[in-house]
C-alpha cells in the first residue's frame, strides 16, 4: 500500500483493482502487479494528468535491499508519461526479472524533476504495491489460465521434492537402529556362574589326564 508524504494526499483502489494517488488536484492511476518467477518480463503502467515533461524513478527492488543498490536485487528504470489520445498521460516501463533473486519485492516511483514544483512537494516518493513475490524459476503453479502471461499474487506453488539418496537412508537407519535397541551388560550372577564352570572343567580335565604312575605310587 502506498504511503502519502502529504497529508493532502489519498490513496485508495478502485473498483478495477488500480492503486489511485491523487491530491484533488493531481493524480496517479497504477495497474495492479502480479506475482511473477524468475526470467518474466512484464510492464508496470500508469495514467496521469502529471504535465508532460514530468519524470520517475520507477522501481522494483527486493524489500530487504530497498535503500541498498545491490546487483541481483532489483531494477530502476527512468520513464516520463506523455500524452494519449483520451487526454490524459500515459506511461509504461519494462521490468525484467531475469538474474534476480527471489524473495518479496516492493515496487516504488520517485519524482526526478517537473514543471511543476508541487509536483516534486506532494508526490516525491512513493511506495505503490508490497508483498509482490518473485518465486524460483523452477517453481510450478497448480493453476493457470492459458491467456494470462503473469503469475496471479493468489498463485499456489508446489516447490520441487528434495532428492534423498541411497546414502541418506541408510545412515538414517543404523542411526535409528542403535539408538532404539540399546545394548544391555550382563548380570553379576551370570558371569560368576560362568567362572564356576570354567574351574570346574579345567579340573576334571586336568584330573583326567594325570599320569597313572601319580594314582598308583606302589
Amino acid at each position: 500500500m502506498a504511503v502519502p508524504v502529504s497529508a493532502d494526499v489519498k490513496v485508495q483502489k478502485t473498483d478495477d483493482g488500480k492503486e489511485l494517488i491523487s491530491n484533488g488536484s493531481y493524480w496517479m492511476k497504477w495497474d495492479p502487479v502480479s506475482d511473477h518467477v524468475v526470467g518474466d518480463k512484464f510492464f508496470v503502467n500508469f495514467t496521469t494528468n502529471f504535465p508532460v515533461g514530468t519524470q520517475l524513478s520507477v522501481e522494483y527492488r527486493l524489500i530487504y535491499y530497498a535503500n541498498v543498490r545491490v546487483p541481483g536485487t532489483g531494477v530502476t528504470s527512468t520513464v516520463e508519461p506523455s500524452r494519449n489520445v483520451s487526454g490524459y498521460n500515459i506511461s509504461s516501463t519494462l521490468i525484467n526479472t531475469t538474474g534476480l533473486q527471489t524473495g518479496e519485492y516492493i515496487l516504488t516511483y520517485g519524482i526526478l524533476n517537473s514543471p511543476d514544483p508541487s509536483i516534486i512537494d506532494n508526490f516525491a516518493f512513493w511506495e505503490v504495491y508490497d508483498n509482490l513475490e518473485l518465486y524460483p524459476k523452477n517453481a510450478t503453479p497448480t493453476m493457470i489460465s492459458p491467456s494470462v502471461t503473469s503469475l496471479s499474487r493468489t498463485t499456489q506453488f508446489t516447490p520441487a521434492s528434495p532428492i534423498v539418496t541411497d546414502t541418506t537412508h541408510e545412515k538414517n537407519t543404523t542411526v535409528s537402529s542403535t539408538s532404539s535397541t540399546p545394548k544391555t551388560p550382563l548380570p553379576a550372577t551370570t558371569i560368576i556362574a560362568a567362572l564356576l564352570l570354567s574351574l570346574c572343567l579345567f579340573s576334571l580335565i586336568r584330573t583326567c589326564c594325570r599320569n597313572p604312575k601319580d594314582k598308583n605310587p606302589g
